[in-house]
């Protein structure tokens, strides 16, 4: 552990949103270069949704906000002894289904999340059936419990970032793309999805470079196509948006999607 990381008290603080707008950019700028702090506050995030919103059944926990995170910290440090492949661990791979089928239920706006190459089939192409409400929180403990295993994991912070953007938690899904893409830089999959969260934080200037970076490699998914079509339209950008769309209906002329982005860029 460095000497600037993250105390229980600014967890705590950072969990129910009393930090001042400058500790919170201070304790982000250490979540961009800290794994340790980041699977902590990850850890610590699930714990505390349980804490607060406890599956039915079960009685709600007495405590604190700071006890939580800190039974979260001790947790995640007792975990990391196993060195399991990230393919065969349990809760990665249970933690994924749980994701697919939220994404799937999930509306994300005008934008598409591509799969992540590393596990596939992890994203459907359409809706599908129903969510129940306690999949999200079951998820972020299976994934909580993998990161801390897998520190070096992109998948599983890639993973985490699509189930806060589904949820709406954009400061989450933000951070967890970010570590996704410092842990595998230059990857195009964790660009798009990087892009995919910035667009809807409102900052399409820098979506539209995540995208334009990602569409450079060979192996950009077919959504980075997608998305760059409709960013570049929003952004006035005409040619690059009729350039993009041609090159998404050439890679995937079959998807279910091509319908929605003729209507979105004509």
């Amino acid at each position: 552990m460095r000497n600037d990381c993250m105390t229980t008290e600014e967890m705590a603080a950072l969990l129910d949103g009393r930090l001042t707008a400058h500790e919170r950019r201070r304790i982000d700028a250490h979540l961009e270069n800290c794994p340790s702090c980041l699977a902590e506050l990850i850890a610590a995030r699930a714990e505390y949704r349980e804490f607060l919103s406890p599956p039915a059944g079960r009685p709600r926990r007495r405590g604190s906000v700071a006890l939580a995170a800190a039974a979260a910290a001790v947790a995640i440090l007792a975990v990391a002894v196993l060195l399991r492949s990230p393919a065969a661990d349990g809760d990665l791979r249970a933690g994924a289904k749980l994701v697919r089928g939220i994404v799937a239920e999930s509306r994300l706006g005008e934008l598409r999340l591509p799969g992540d190459r590393r596990l596939p089939g992890l994203l459907p192409a359409h809706r599908g059936p129903a969510v129940e409400p306690e999949a999200g929180r079951e998820a972020e403990r299976r994934l909580a419990a993998a990161a801390g295993r897998h520190p070096k994991n992109a998948s599983i912070r890639l993973l985490l970032g699509y189930l806060y953007l589904a949820r709406g938690d954009l400061g989450m899904a933000e951070v967890s793309c970010r570590e996704a893409d410092r842990l595998e830089p230059d990857d195009p999959a964790i660009l798009t999805a990087l892009a995919v969260v910035r667009y809807r934080l409102g900052r399409n200037d820098e979506a539209l470079g995540l995208l334009r970076r990602a569409s450079s490699f060979s192996g950009a998914p077919p959504e980075t196509f997608y998305n760059l079509a409709v960013v570049a339209a929003r952004t006035g950008d005409a040619a690059l948006s009729a350039w993009s769309r041609d090159a998404y209906l050439a890679r995937d002329a079959g998807s279910p999607w091509v319908m929605q982005l003729r209507a979105l860029v004509p």
